[in-house]
């Protein structure tokens, strides 16, 4: 269970409550894993994706409840033509309408285009010609989702990049909008954006300006805004108002659900993504009316079968299942609690699994591991700690190290404390508090690294389930003038131990004894019910 997704599980409390009815179920959105080759595999062998379009690609469930596919701008313009004709037809003969994620934003000045990790600009005459591939091959273009442009064709201040003024932007993209309306008339036209960034301050009321100025420029409202949410950052406030802010002026609100970068597996990947909507959508409020499924990590591999966990459709079928509700509070020695579904009619016969959680006090902590390979440019590196800044993270901070070790084949291994005068020692580990918005930023002496070599950092940690939303920890590698030119790093997490099972009862209720060495240690505590073919997960805490 991670950090994120457990306090996404809690977010429909925060985001003012659960009512007992199921809102509305949202539209399912799709974008099919496409990748030429697969990574670490064989050359040329193909993932699934082409699959996904055969009359008898096992996804029937996932398939009948998916109410548009899309996929990237790249992909249109550059995949076979065979592949695009196959996937229209096979979309056709489902009944799924179909979606171009749009790089909409036209190279006309010279900025943008080309600097790493900018998305959404393309050259000119690219989105006509992609709207008229489509048709010439059998495709018809139902929507576009503009890629991020107000993010990186306004706000983005990186060099290279362009800064554009809204009302400008707005008229690009509405001469772009209008060129692709010559070829689909009826295309109806959304926007994705980033939600749970820390900055820029007044992120909703440009997103506000930014639907403003695009309905002046076409004549028309968005259809729909999209929130891409950075799950580690401190989206929930962000998100509550992005969505408030949608109803009040009738425009859509849709969310992708996606795992992290940083997971290890498919099922990880799977998982997290579960969390995500499990949590979100016990709050009728927040319930999307369009949901994303969609990756751009490693994970996962393949898009198919819908009946195995770690695939990009069964994600589809868990987002299907009923919700259920848990609830947990500590009652002496016990631990006790309800497990229901959306209604409140009870589950029975449900496995419950309760652990303790660290509070960043109690000595329940976690070690964690990454391995890697050194960059080329590398000639030194150091462990870095970061509270509240340059991770896009904003929250409450109550965490504690041992000593962090680097190792490396054919070097004696490096293992330093983060010690500082702003640390205080708590059983023999360095403490941190910070409240949120309080930075704290921690680099320690350098040492030499190997470029190219494989490199395993260990990070021992203890720290509360709160200070997930608030930092990193890892190694930053440095090149030989001391620049910074890459880091891997880890999120804070909670250490837990098992503290027992129990089954659900007719009733739905269950209990639970921990052993009396964690009663003693005062931690915080979760029941988990894993969710099963006919539920989502549901996850509660109590202290």
């Amino acid at each position: 269970m991670t950090p994120r997704g457990l306090l996404a599980l809690l977010c429909g409390a925060m985001l003012g409550g659960a009512a007992a009815a199921k809102a509305a179920p949202a539209e399912i959105w799709l974008t099919g894993t496409y990748r030429p080759f697969e990574e670490n595999g064989p050359p040329g062998k193909m993932t699934d994706f082409m699959e996904l379009f055969r009359p008898d690609a096992p996804w029937q469930t996932a398939a009948k409840h998916t109410k548009v596919f899309s996929t990237s701008t790249d992909v249109l313009i550059g995949a076979p033509e065979d592949q695009l004709r196959a996937m229209f037809a096979g979309l056709k003969a489902r009944g799924i309408a179909f979606a171009a994620e749009a790089a909409i934003l036209p190279d006309t000045r010279n900025c943008g285009w080309g600097v790493k990790g900018a998305e959404g600009y393309t050259k000119p005459g690219v989105m006509k010609a992609m709207a008229e591939r489509i048709k010439r091959l059998g495709g018809t273009l139902d929507y576009i989702a503009m890629d991020e442009p107000l993010w990186f064709g306004h706000h983005d201040s990186r060099p290279g990049m362009c800064r554009t003024p809204i009302e400008e932007m707005a008229r690009d993209v509405a001469a772009q909008v209008a060129a692709m309306r010559q070829v689909f008339p009826a295309m109806r036209v959304g926007d994705i954006e980033p939600i749970g960034n820390p900055e820029p301050k007044d992120w909703l009321a440009q997103i506000a300006q930014w639907s403003d100025a695009y309905r002046r420029a076409t004549g028309e409202k968005l259809a729909f805004i999209r929130a891409d949410v950075n799950w580690s950052g401190p989206w929930r406030p962000a998100l509550a108002g992005f969505v408030r802010q949608l109803r009040q002026e009738g425009i859509g609100y849709g969310i992708i659900y996606n795992g992290g970068a940083g997971s290890r597996t498919a099922q990880q990947w799977a998982r997290q993504a579960e969390e995500e909507f499990a949590g979100l959508e016990t709050d009728p409020a927040m319930v999307p009316d369009h949901a994303m499924f969609q990756s751009w990590t490693p994970w996962p591999k393949r898009n198919l079968p819908e009946t195995e966990s770690g695939t990009l459709t069964n994600l589809i079928v868990r987002y299907l299942a009923a919700e259920s509700r848990l609830t947990l509070a500590r009652e002496g020695n016990s631990l006790a609690g309800r497990l229901t579904d959306a209604a409140g009619k009870p589950i029975a016969g449900a496995r419950i699994a309760v652990q303790a959680i660290g509070n960043g006090r109690a000595r329940l902590g976690v070690t964690e591991t990454v391995t890697g390979q050194v960059p080329a440019a590398a000639a030194s590196a150091l462990f870095a700690l970061r509270i509240n800044m340059e991770c896009r993270c904003d929250g409450p901070a109550d965490v504690a190290f041992g000593r962090l070790t680097y190792a490396e084949p054919g070097r004696p291994p490096v293992a330093m404390t983060l010690a500082s005068r702003k640390s205080e020692s708590v059983g023999g580990l360095d403490r941190y508090v910070a409240a949120p918005g309080q930075q704290v930023l921690i680099n320690t002496a350098s040492f030499p690294v190997t470029p190219g070599a494989n490199f395993t950092l260990t990070v021992p940690m203890q720290a509360s389930a709160a200070s997930a939303d608030s930092g990193v920890v890892g190694v930053v590698f440095l090149d030989k003038s001391g620049n910074g030119i890459q880091r891997r790093v880890v999120p804070f997490a909670a250490g837990r131990a098992a503290a027992g099972d129990a089954v659900t009862g007719a009733d739905g209720r269950f209990a639970a004894r921990p052993p009396a060495d964690l009663l003693r240690d005062s931690p915080g505590w979760q029941a988990e019910f894993a969710g099963s073919p006919a539920y989502r997960l549901a996850i509660a805490r109590a202290q």
